[in-house]
């Protein structure tokens, strides 16, 4: 961990900040270890935005699994084992989300998928990661098992 991170975090454990106070701990730190107010430090600019799932899927996923998620990208043809239909409501709801972020960041072989399906993990970051999951799950119009769900069993 470096730079900005490593200081929201280490003022957030040394503070006892809760999360709404993260976007001021961004900015410059004085001496006294609070922070400090500068203007040009404002909380839009030091939390990034959300990563746009849509984006995402079309530049990393739709050339194999297809735009709408059917396994049907230009590049799905020429591929040993036919890409996992995202839309596929049937099968992705047999999947949890903890899941699909596994094969996303590690790759396909690990979790008994194709060897073709790349691992992510060292290219997206986790929040991306996660923006891919819940595309995933707006393609198919479902969610993961019961017992994978947050909250199930309560």
């Amino acid at each position: 961990m470096a730079g900005p991170v490593r200081e929201i975090v280490i003022g957030f454990l040394a503070n006892g900040a809760t999360g709404a106070d993260l976007p001021a701990l961004a900015g410059p730190r004085s001496t006294t270890g609070s922070p400090s107010a500068s203007p040009a430090a404002s909380p839009a600019a030091s939390v990034p935005a959300a990563p746009n799932g849509i984006a995402l899927y079309a530049k990393w996923c739709a050339s194999c699994h297809g735009a709408s998620g059917m396994g049907d990208g230009p590049d799905a043809r020429r591929l040993p084992v036919a890409p996992a239909r995202h839309a596929d409501a049937a099968a992705m709801s047999k999947r949890p989300d903890d899941s699909l972020y596994d094969v996303i960041a590690v790759g396909g072989p690990p979790y008994g998928r194709s060897a073709r399906m790349p691992a992510f993990g060292a290219t997206l970051s986790s929040s991306e990661i996660r923006a891919l999951v819940a595309q995933i799950r707006l393609l198919c119009k479902c969610q993961g098992p019961a017992w994978s769900r947050h909250g199930a069993g309560k």
